[in-house]
């Protein structure tokens, strides 16, 4: 029993200089693993928010071609709190503050720029036009005007001068009116075409009417289109009146136009966009303006854009309106 006391009271611990050395061994060890996990830490960090700021620009690049260049421009809070616009003749930009993706917040800019694609944009092209009202003149010899007047006409000149002509020999000989008139009241607005004719005193009229429309508060351009028969070597009259200042756009189309040359005689007011096919002009809308955009999307770390620093991101695309 004595010899074991002996023994563990001859068993030494470690000495200072090993707990040291032990130490030390262990944080040469250790340091590179700690600084691999921070650096680890740090790259996950910037990829999410690396990730997120791609997040940003894709979104706003989608909202874009959901809604429109122009739709966009003319109403950017579709993208969020636009808080500046600096708008050029065909370059427009918008600075969004605060602008959020992912878990993160960014500060914004998208640039619309028309002068890249300037050789399409200064193309002129066909506008498309709906059809909000549209009359035909019939060839219907029991609906068409021409015949019936020149059957009324022919009546009446043989009942009240006793001289015998034909329906045909009178419409050689009458005249015609065609008056596109607007009319319009607190509730609704209306489109008529009236036909007139004269012969030896006499007249005859008939009225169609082939628009109506309850008016509201924002009144968009209408388009209506007219189509009717041409009177061959005889001036056309044709009058339009305007007057109750619709915003009105107006086909006139001569049906059968199959003599060159043919000029209808068309006066009115000046405030209607006036497109006819007679004497060589064109039944088409045509305008030109920018269609095509490049989108850019600068993306900064919120703050960053108000102190003028650099961008962490940039994405391009086109859009075609």
């Amino acid at each position: 029993m004595m010899k074991l006391f002996r023994k563990l009271k001859n068993k030494k611990g470690f000495t200072l200089v090993e707990l040291l050395v032990s130490v030390a061994i262990f944080a040469v060890i250790i340091s590179p693993l700690i600084h691999a996990f921070l650096s680890a830490t740090d790259m996950s960090r910037k990829s999410h928010y690396l990730g997120d700021a791609t997040l940003a620009s894709r979104n706003i690049i989608e909202t874009v071609k959901a809604r429109g260049a122009w739709e966009t421009i003319d109403n950017p809070l579709i993208l969020g709190n636009a808080v500046a616009c600096d708008c050029l003749l065909q370059v427009h930009t918008f600075h969004l503050m605060g602008y959020s993706a992912g878990m993160s917040t960014f500060d914004v800019t998208v640039t619309f720029d028309a002068d890249e694609f300037s050789d399409i944009n200064n193309m002129q092209i066909a506008d498309y036009s709906p059809m909000d009202g549209v009359f035909a003149q019939s060839v219907n010899e029991y609906e068409n005007p021409d015949i019936l007047a020149a059957d009324y006409l022919a009546t009446q000149v043989s009942i009240h001068s006793g001289v015998d002509l034909t329906a045909e020999q009178v419409r050689l000989l009458y005249s015609r009116e065609i008056l596109i008139k607007v009319h319009q009241t607190a509730a609704e607005d209306r489109i008529t075409v009236t036909y007139t004719y004269g012969y030896a005193g006499y007249t005859y009229t008939r009225d169609y009417e082939f628009y109506r429309a309850a008016r509201t508060a924002t009144e968009e351009t209408k388009s209506v289109y007219v189509f009717y028969q041409p009177i061959y070597f005889r001036h056309d009259n044709i009058t339009i009146d305007n007057s109750a200042g619709m915003d009105l756009k107006l086909f006139l189309a001569a049906q059968n136009l199959n003599i060159a040359g043919y000029t209808p005689v068309i006066s009115g007011d000046s405030t209607v966009e006036l497109f006819t096919n007679a004497d060589g002009g064109e039944l088409v809308s045509r305008s030109q303006h920018d269609r095509m955009f490049k989108i850019t999307v600068d993306v900064y770390e919120k703050g960053v854009l108000e102190q003028g620093g650099r961008r962490m991101l940039r994405i391009e695309a086109a859009k075609l309106d």
